[in-house]
């Protein structure tokens, strides 16, 4: 079972995503839903970090990025962030204060690159935008875990380098948790020193 600060955020961001409500089916309900759960544990960037957004340009479309760059001249690595949300309801701006308390932590430079979505982007379109290698971070209370493990297992199948870190007796999107939670904070930690000796 997970702590009682765990408790409380759980309790906070239900409140947030849609409350007695529950849940919307609607691909533009369900995002705003996201987007102000997110916007409940939301903090100003780092004073280190640059605020950056940039943009790949392809056929007929463009794929947004936020950039997180960490002040300094000296040769840094770059980390490459795909949001959750089951490539359908979030985008980076979601994952705001998580990615940008990652970037500050682990001392790397990164791009939370979107992707496209359902429903105006059929599957394959999604999974078409990944970037191997990998560091798959899920939380063992996530209704998800069995998927991000499965995901784990067949990127090292198919020949890509890929790390997994478990947040054990934790909640979906623990980083968002971390101005919450000590837990999620020693989660948040290894993550960034994991981050710091692959890409070091």
């Amino acid at each position: 079972m997970f702590d009682n600060a765990m408790q409380i955020y759980k309790e906070m961001i239900r409140d947030a995503d849609g409350g007695s409500a529950g849940k919307s089916r609607h691909p533009e309900t369900r995002r705003r839903q996201c987007k102000a759960m997110a916007d409940v544990f939301k903090k100003a960037r780092p004073p280190q970090l640059a605020d950056v957004d940039s943009f790949i340009a392809a056929q007929a479309r463009e794929t947004p990025i936020p950039v997180y760059p960490p002040d300094g001249d000296s040769p840094m690595s770059t980390l490459v962030y795909m949001n959750g949300g089951g490539y359908r309801p979030e985008s980076p701006s979601c994952h705001d204060t998580g990615v940008a308390n990652l970037a500050a932590a682990a001392g790397v430079h990164v791009f939370a690159v979107h992707y496209r979505r359902p429903s105006e982007n059929p599957c394959p379109a999604a999974i078409d935008n990944g970037y191997p290698p990998a560091i798959i971070h899920i939380a063992e209370l996530d209704p998800l875990f069995d998927e991000g493990m499965i995901y784990h297992e067949r990127l090292r199948d198919a020949g890509c380098l890929s790390t997994l870190l478990v947040a054990d007796k934790l909640l979906r999107s623990p980083l968002r948790a971390v101005p919450a939670s000590a837990e999620a904070r020693a989660a948040a930690d290894a993550l960034y020193g994991t981050i710091r000796r692959t890409l070091g």
